[in-house]
């Protein structure tokens, strides 16, 4: 079935420099609840009025110099117009997000929502359940305590934003990408398993080497690694990731090693091969294969 008839046709696509008092005026014109930020053929990301609410009015920020790019979600995918419902709620379920946009050859042409294909009955209560338990086991991930208040009015704090929306959309592709790869149920083992695989790897390295491994990664990986950095730990090897995997995760040990395979191709991917030659020359012979010298392309 085509998605035509889900597809919220009356779309907004707004430059990624507009503010957010900008794009609160036009959805209120409008009467929508959200934008997408780019060009029709190239959609960049999408702002909820949910998003304005949190990240503008409740931080105290001013809308008159907020920009979208400061605010917006970033776009995995969008998916064509022809696709299936069932095309919508993978999309869902990757990007973690109740909406999707819809291209039709190549250009945006709207939108359709979790509530449009519940109100129609177009999907199951399972279907439901999942995307809502995706968003949530999302959100969870990203509870970290950031510490120190900032000035959400400098350019700097606008900047630090940026970089941190970027950051959540690196992380959830890792984990997406762990989850699959891997063959784990949920994005939190995955995560889970991701942290075992990393804060092992930083702590047989020296805290020079941990903390510049670390540095490529998103600021969540971060802050969970963090206390990883008082290595070397010459007890880590492969074999003790694979026993904390097994034991942590209740995986079958050929499972577990699959999913070590799996998640260092991720690590890989997800830091540039100049950044990963320096921590990977200061491991062991049975750790360098979790850090790829050299990956065709970036899953990050």
């Amino acid at each position: 079935m085509s998605l035509e008839s889900y597809c919220n046709r009356k779309v907004i696509v707004m430059n990624a420099m507009a503010t957010a008092h900008e794009a609160a005026r036009a959805m209120a014109r409008h009467q929508m609840g959200a934008i997408l930020v780019g060009e029709y053929r190239h959609v960049e990301g999408i702002v909820t009025d949910r998003d304005l609410a949190l990240a503008v009015v409740g931080t105290g920020a001013d809308p008159k110099k907020t920009t979208l790019e400061d605010v917006m979600s970033y776009v995995f995918e969008t998916v064509a117009i022809d696709a299936t419902v069932d095309d919508v709620v993978q999309a869902m379920l990757r990007a973690a997000s109740r909406r999707v946009p819809i291209s039709d050859r190549g250009r945006a042409v709207g939108i359709v929502t979790l509530d449009d294909l519940i109100a129609d009955g177009a999907i199951g209560h399972d279907a439901v359940e999942s995307v809502v338990r995706t968003q949530l086991e999302v959100a969870s991930l990203f509870s970290v305590d950031r510490g120190t208040q900032h000035d959400p009015f400098s350019r700097e704090e606008r900047a630090r934003l940026r970089h941190e929306r970027r950051a959540e959309n690196t992380f959830i592709r890792m984990v997406n990408a762990v989850q699959t790869n891997a063959g784990l149920s949920t994005r939190e083992r995955a995560a889970t398993a991701l942290g075992i695989v990393l804060g092992a790897i930083c702590r047989r390295l020296t805290p020079s080497d941990a903390k510049h491994l670390l540095a490529e990664l998103p600021f969540y990986l971060r802050e969970t690694l963090k206390d990883h950095v008082d290595g070397p730990d010459r007890k880590v090897s492969a074999g003790f990731i694979l026993a904390t995997l097994t034991s942590e995760l209740g995986l079958l040990p050929i499972h577990a090693e699959g999913a070590l395979d799996a998640i260092g191709g991720v690590i890989g991917n997800a830091v540039s091969s100049g950044e990963v030659r320096l921590p990977r020359s200061h491991l062991p012979a049975d750790l360098k294969d979790l850090l790829p010298a050299r990956l065709p392309h970036s899953a990050a």
